[in-house]
C-alpha cells in the first residue's frame, strides 16, 4: 500500500482531527483505533470547554473597623464592607462565604481556615455588601496580619485566582490568659493515687480579671519523663478572690498523684472552664518539675508478696544459722504481724480497684482491726497459732478477691445479699472467669512464702521466751487504740455514714473493706436475733406514710389503663441494658423479638431504677 492512501486506494478526507488521528493510530496500532477515537472525543470536549468564557473572581475590601490590638484566642466581631469586582455572583446556596487567613510577620500562614460568615443573600457581580464578620484571634501573642477572603466550600478560595489580592492588615495580638507561679514548692515525691496539699502564690499576667468562683481555676497536668501528656485533667482549685491583671493570689492546691509509680513531671496550669487552658494561649512550654511517684504500701499486693518472700528467707536463714537475739525475737512473732499486714494491704488493693484510696481515718481503722485480730491470734497456744494466722489470711484473701471480681462488674462492693447468692456461682462460671485478671495473682502469692514462714516462726518461738510476745502485744495494742480513736472521731464527724449509703466503696474508704463487711454481718445477725413484729405505733406510722403518698402513685396520663381487660406479659431479662434494643451487628438484629414487641406495644425507654442495690427480680417486681 502506498503512503498517504486508504485501504481502497483513496486519499483520506480532510478533517480537524486528521493529523491527531494519524499520530494516535501510529502509536497505538490499528487494533486500538477505537481507544484512540475515545481519546479524540475527550480532547474535543476539553477544547470546547476551553473555548468558553470563564468567570472572573475578584474581592475588594471597601472598609473595615478591624482593631489594631486584640486578645489572643478570643473571638470578636468586625464590621467590614466588601465588593464583588468579579463577573460572577456569590450565592450562599452555592457555598460562598466570607472568611479570612492569619499570617505571621514572615508571611507564613498560621491560621488558614478562618471562621466563616455566611452571606445573608447573593452578592451580585459589582455589588457592595456590609457585614458583621466573626473573627477568632490567633492563640499566641505577637504581631500578625489578617487577610480577608471568600471561599466556596469544597472548591476554591477567591484569593487563589484574584488578580488584585486583598491587602493584609497588621494587628498586635496581646496575651489574654497568662499566669506565673511566684512562689511555692512542688512535692518531690508522692504515693500512687495519693493526695498532697501545696501552697502556691500565682500572678495574673493576662488582661482579664479572674472573678472569684469556679469560672477560673488553678490546676495541673501530669507528664511522663519525656514530656508527653499522661493526665491532662488535674483537680481544680477555684479562684478564692477576684484577681486583676498584675495582682497575686494565694492558693492551697490539692494534687492527686498518677495511678502508677514512676518518675513524672508536674506542670501547673490555669483554666477558664469552657474556654481554654492557659497553656493553649502561649507558644512557650510551661515549666514542669520532676516528681517521684512511689507505690502505696497500703494498696499494692505485689510489694507485699516480695516482702513476704524476703521475710521468709530471712526467717529460714536465722533458723538454720542463728542470728542476733532481737532479730530472733522479732521473727518469732512474725506470723501474727504477717497476718495483719496481709489483711491491711489487700483491703487497700480492693479500694485501688475501685479507683479510690483509704482516708487517713480509714487506714487507721484497717490497721486497728487487723491488729485486734492479730492480738487475739498472738495468744493462741502452741503450734495452732501459726496456722491460725495463715488460715485467717487465706479467708481474708478469699473475701477480698471476691470483692475485687464483684467490683469489676457492678462497680461497687457487695452487700449482704450478694454473699447469700454464692451458691449460684456455678451457673455464671464463665462470666466470673471473664472478670478475673492476671494481676489478681498478687493477692494470693504471699500465701506461699507465708506457709513456710509459719513453720519457721513456730520453730523460732521455741528458742525465745514470753518477752517477745509481750512486746508484740504492746505494739498491737497501740494500733488497736489508734483504731478506736479514729472510729470515735469518725462517729463524731460523720454520724450518718452508715445510715444513708449510696456507694459502699465510699464507706469502705472511711472504715475499711473488712470493717464494712463486719458491720453488714452484725446488722444481719441483729435482725435475726431480734426478729420482732412491728408494734402498733410503728405499724401505724408505716401505714400513714403510704396513705399520705397515695396521690403520688395514682395513675395518670393517656396510657394509664390502656391495657385494661387484657393479659399482661412481663419479661424479665438478666443483665439486659436498653441500648441493645434495636441494635444491629453487621446487619443482624441482636434482639429481633423484643424489637417487634417494642414496635407493637408500649416501649418505655426512660425508666429510673429505685431499688437501691436490689438487682434481682424480686426487687424489680416490687416497683412494677
Amino acid at each position: 500500500m502506498s503512503s498517504g492512501k486508504s485501504a481502497n486506494g483513496e486519499r483520506p478526507k480532510a478533517g480537524p482531527f486528521r493529523n491527531t488521528r494519524a499520530i494516535l493510530a501510529g502509536l497505538m496500532g490499528q487494533r486500538n483505533w477505537f481507544i484512540a477515537a475515545g481519546m479524540l472525543l475527550i480532547f474535543a470536549l476539553a477544547g470546547v470547554a476551553a473555548g468558553q468564557p470563564t468567570l472572573s473572581l475578584d474581592l475588594r475590601i471597601v472598609d473595615q473597623d478591624l482593631p489594631r490590638e486584640i486578645e489572643s484566642g478570643n473571638p470578636f466581631s468586625v464590621l467590614v464592607v466588601i465588593a464583588n469586582d468579579g463577573s460572577g455572583d456569590w450565592s450562599p446556596d452555592d457555598g460562598y462565604a466570607l472568611a479570612y487567613h492569619w499570617y505571621d510577620e514572615s508571611g507564613e500562614a498560621v491560621v488558614w481556615d478562618g471562621r466563616r460568615t455566611a452571606f445573608e443573600a447573593t452578592v451580585a457581580a459589582g455589588e457592595e455588601v456590609s457585614m458583621i464578620a466573626s473573627v477568632e484571634a490567633p492563640r499566641f501573642p505577637g504581631r500578625f496580619a489578617l487577610a480577608w477572603d471568600v471561599v466556596r466550600e469544597g472548591d476554591f478560595w477567591v484569593s487563589e485566582v484574584d488578580p488584585t489580592p486583598v491587602a493584609r492588615v497588621m494587628v498586635d495580638v496581646v496575651v489574654s490568659h497568662a499566669f506565673s507561679v511566684i512562689s511555692g514548692r512542688t512535692p518531690r515525691w508522692m504515693v500512687v493515687d495519693g493526695e498532697v496539699t501545696v501552697g502556691l502564690t500565682v500572678r495574673n499576667d493576662g488582661t482579664h480579671v479572674w472573678p472569684a468562683g469556679n469560672d477560673f481555676a488553678l490546676s495541673y497536668h501530669w507528664l511522663d519523663s519525656r514530656g508527653s501528656m499522661v493526665e491532662r485533667e488535674g483537680r481544680r482549685t477555684a479562684v478564692p478572690v477576684p484577681v486583676g491583671p498584675g495582682e497575686n493570689v494565694d492558693y492551697s492546691v490539692v494534687v492527686v498523684a498518677p495511678r502508677q509509680s514512676g518518675v513524672f513531671r508536674l506542670q501547673w496550669d490555669m483554666v477558664e472552664e469552657g474556654v481554654c487552658w492557659f497553656s493553649d494561649r502561649t507558644a512557650d512550654q510551661l515549666p514542669s518539675s520532676a516528681v517521684l511517684v512511689v507505690t502505696d504500701v497500703f494498696a499494692d499486693p505485689a510489694w507485699w508478696a516480695v516482702f513476704s518472700l524476703l521475710t521468709t528467707a530471712l526467717a529460714v536463714s536465722v533458723l538454720g544459722r542463728g542470728g542476733p537475739p532481737r532479730l530472733i525475737s522479732a521473727l518469732a512473732v512474725s506470723d501474727v504481724l504477717w497476718c495483719a499486714g496481709s489483711l491491711v494491704v489487700k483491703q487497700g488493693s480492693v479500694l485501688a480497684t475501685a479507683g479510690t484510696v483509704a482516708t487517713f481515718t480509714g487506714r487507721a481503722l484497717m490497721v486497728g482491726t487487723a491488729a485486734a485480730i492479730a492480738l487475739v491470734l498472738l495468744f493462741v497456744p502452741g503450734r495452732w497459732r501459726p496456722w491460725s494466722c495463715w488460715l485467717v489470711a487465706l479467708a481474708g484473701t478469699v473475701i477480698l478477691w471476691g470483692d475485687t471480681v464483684y467490683l469489676r462488674f457492678f462497680g461497687d462492693l457487695p452487700g449482704p445479699g450478694a454473699f447469700a447468692g454464692v451458691g449460684q456461682l456455678g451457673t455464671v462460671e464463665a462470666s466470673v472467669r471473664s472478670l478475673m485478671e492476671l494481676r489478681d495473682l498478687w493477692l494470693w502469692v504471699d500465701l506461699l512464702p507465708g506457709a513456710v514462714l509459719m513453720i519457721a516462726t513456730f520453730r523460732l518461738g521455741k528458742k525465745v521466751g514470753a518477752r517477745s510476745r509481750r512486746v508484740a502485744a504492746a505494739a498491737l495494742a497501740v494500733a488497736v487504740v489508734g483504731g478506736v480513736v479514729a472510729a470515735a472521731q469518725l462517729a463524731g464527724s460523720q454520724p450518718q455514714l452508715l445510715q444513708q449509703v449510696f456507694r459502699r466503696t465510699q464507706v469502705a474508704r472511711e472504715i475499711g473493706v473488712l470493717n464494712l463487711h463486719a458491720v453488714d454481718l452484725a446488722e444481719r445477725v441483729a435482725r435475726v436475733v431480734e426478729d420482732e413484729e412491728l408494734d402498733p405505733e410503728r405499724y401505724g406510722a408505716v401505714f400513714n406514710w403510704f396513705r399520705d403518698r397515695a396521690s403520688l402513685r395514682a395513675g395518670a396520663g393517656p396510657w394509664f389503663g390502656a391495657a385494661a381487660g387484657s393479659t399482661l406479659i412481663m419479661v424479665q431479662v438478666e443483665s439486659l441494658q436498653g441500648f441493645v434494643i434495636g441494635l444491629e451487628v453487621e446487619g443482624v438484629e441482636v434482639t429481633p423479638f423484643l424489637n417487634r414487641w417494642a414496635e407493637e406495644g408500649l416501649w418505655f425507654s426512660n425508666v429510673t431504677d429505685q431499688t437501691a442495690q436490689g438487682r434481682s427480680s424480686d426487687s424489680e417486681l416490687a416497683t412494677q
